[in-house]
């Protein structure tokens, strides 16, 4: 893709033993189409971090499977071994590149027999964005753009996360459906998710156990055993992404606090901080926060 490109930079370059980041600016004034390989050992992570980012589709080549990607904010993930056409339009990106070995994954969880089937992986990459991994994503932004002591120890030791999440993820899908599997009804977890997406104060355990019909020791167990993570750690996601999406808008914090229901700034600043490593000011209006490692050009 790089023959294409009208302008090309690197802002940052960090190696560590889990993989590699880079943090980039290009822009090219025409089309492009690109096909690729990620390498037998690889996650790629391409993470968008600018607020003008042109619209691009990324088809795994044989599947017939597209997703629109690139827009702000916008997550890409492709598997080890993915074989994949990208379509650009014309325009600018800033964007992170992390390059996870997938070693670091096997580590801590096995490959499900169902993600060597080409469409599957990609169907479950697709499903990444709705982890913490975009939220890691952040952090190496952060520890990237502003290096310290010990950063790629610091950038090691995210990378590990990412693994752990991607290991999570593995084990909510089943083989035969990628649907959850546990103890608790589809129609309970759509219930729990349309409250915890609603534009009002967060619900307690005992506000959501009420809507399922269910005690609150009941629900959590089940919960838990269906989605692998506890209620109160979805809660915690739930109000991230609401917070995120209000401070990008320009949402004064006290504001965004009320509107959570939280009972005061430092009160919610001091949760935002616990959940993803940032004061609530940090956030930023338009991030989002080898063979074996490197995408191979396919044409």
């Amino acid at each position: 893709m790089i023959d294409f490109l009208d302008s090309y930079a690197t802002e940052a370059l960090v190696q560590f033993p889990s993989g590699r980041i880079e943090v980039r600016n290009f822009s090219w004034s025409q089309p492009i189409e690109s096909r690729w390989q990620t390498g037998s050992g690889c996650f790629l992570f391409n993470q968008t971090l600018g607020n003008t980012e042109p619209d691009s589709t990324w088809s795994h080549l044989g599947s017939g499977k597209t997703r629109l990607f690139g827009r702000r904010g916008g997550l890409t993930v492709a598997g080890p071994r993915q074989r994949i056409v990208s379509n650009f339009a014309p325009g600018r990106s800033r964007s992170l590149c992390f390059m996870l070995d997938a070693r670091v994954v096997e580590e801590v969880a096995e490959e499900p027999a169902w993600l060597t089937d080409k469409a599957g992986m990609l169907d479950f990459c697709a499903r990444l964005g709705a982890t913490d991994i975009p939220w890691l994503l952040q952090r190496m932004v952060r520890e990237t753009r502003d290096p310290d002591f010990g950063t790629p120890a610091m950038l090691d030791l995210l990378a590990q996360q990412v693994a752990i999440e991607i290991a999570r993820a593995c084990r909510r899908d089943t083989p035969a459906t990628g649907l959850l599997a546990g103890g608790l009804a589809p129609w309970r977890l759509g219930l729990i998710r349309k409250r915890l997406a609603e534009d009002s104060p967060l619900p307690d355990l005992t506000e959501l156990a009420a809507i399922c019909d269910l005690t609150v020791r009941h629900l959590t167990r089940a919960f838990r055993d269906e989605t692998g993570q506890t209620l109160g750690r979805a809660t915690e996601a739930a109000m991230v992404r609401r917070a995120r999406a209000m401070l990008q808008a320009g949402k004064a914090v006290k504001d965004v606090a009320a509107s959570l229901g939280y009972s005061g700034s430092s009160a919610f600043a001091a949760a935002f901080r616990r959940a993803t490593g940032l004061r609530p000011s940090e956030v930023p209006a338009t991030d989002t926060l080898g063979d074996r490692l490197g995408p191979h050009r396919l044409g």
